[in-house]
């Protein structure tokens, strides 16, 4: 038998070159073992064509590469049989920016180098896993369902930013002077900036929730303009963030800044309602994280904002509800309740 494109390697959620077995007598059958295909790529015994596009959705901790040997057995009519495996290796992409993590030197696209992330104990391949004795500028944000996206241009040099700002978060008691340690350097605490801009007919609506893709354009008005010019940029690796949406300049910028990152699926969420957790999170990558406690009743030790909501607690912007709760799941407004 001959077999076309029998071995090859491929990023994860890539498509595969077509794999076509062509047996020596016409008249024989070809059987494949489905149970070996990697999740994503299929056989067609009518055209005897394996294709599609792998998606392994089970890598384990560490795991870069994933070998997938496919046996292929051809039956000729006279009872005989022969077998041939085609091999497909798959490549590990964690933040789906073309890069194969094997080769990528910040498989999270956090900022932070891989073997600097190893060395200090946090996970290279999740972007909410940061080395805590370094200043931390990762941050959070979205859910858009995945695209498939043509291959990323290549991204501005991430610029590690400095220190947050006096900020007032909704529903919460804010210090009116903080520690100096906890003022931002990268923000305009000086200048009356007009940060909110409302809509296009006229209105701010200060009930509705405030969603990722607003909070990141308001904050983003609010940078220095100095530190705007040095991190400045519409390119981004978001699934979706295209260079034509409203809010591409803010959110490109604020990324090279490390000021947020996405989701795990690589996704920003420009449109979803943002979170209290969320909000608190991507105003403490300003300053980074402190080693603080907070005592609040619904939030617990192991709650994937826990570190930061107890920074700005330390910090003295948030004090809760009367209740001792934070609701760190709640939307936010405009509207200060």
């Amino acid at each position: 038998m001959v077999i076309t494109n029998g071995t090859q390697t491929v990023v994860d959620k890539t498509p595969i070159a077509p794999i076509v077995i062509t047996p020596n007598d016409p008249n024989a059958s070809v059987t494949v073992n489905p149970a070996a295909l990697p999740n994503g790529i299929t056989y067609d015994p009518a055209t005897k064509t394996i294709s599609g596009t792998p998606n392994v959705t089970d890598w384990s901790s560490n795991e870069e590469t994933r070998t997938f040997v496919i046996p292929v057995t051809v039956n000729n009519p006279d009872g005989s049989t022969s077998t041939k495996n085609v091999v497909i290796t798959v490549c590990r992409d964690t933040d789906r920016d073309g890069i194969p993590d094997i080769t990528d030197t910040d498989d999270d696209n956090d900022g932070y180098p891989d073997d600097v992330e190893k060395a200090m104990g946090s996970d290279p391949k999740n972007p909410y896993s940061i080395p805590i004795t370094i200043p931390v500028t990762p941050p959070i944000i979205g859910y858009i369902p995945p695209t498939v996206v043509a291959p990323t241009p290549v991204l501005p040099t991430p610029v590690v930013p400095t220190p947050v700002p006096d900020i007032t978060e909704t529903d919460t008691a804010v210090d009116e002077d903080p520690n100096d340690k906890y003022v931002p350097n990268d923000l305009n605490s000086i200048d009356h900036i007009a940060y909110v801009r409302g809509y296009s007919d006229g209105t701010v609506k200060p009930n509705n929730n405030v969603t990722r893709a607003e909070t990141v354009t308001m904050l983003y008005r609010l940078l220095t303009d100095t530190r705007r010019a040095a991190i400045n940029t519409t390119i981004n690796s978001f699934n979706y963030v295209p260079a034509d949406v409203w809010y591409n300049e803010s959110v490109s910028t604020m990324a090279r800044g490390g000021y947020i990152t996405g989701y795990e699926d690589g996704s920003f969420g420009g449109s979803r309602n943002i979170t209290r957790a969320e909000f608190v999170t991507v105003l403490v990558r300003f300053v980074g994280v402190e080693k603080a406690e907070c005592s609040f009743s619904d939030v617990s030790k192991d709650n994937w904002a826990y570190d930061y909501i107890a920074t700005a607690t330390a910090a003295g912007w948030i004090s809760g509800y009367e209740d001792n709760t934070f609701r760190p799941d709640q939307f936010i407004t405009a509207r200060k309740r």
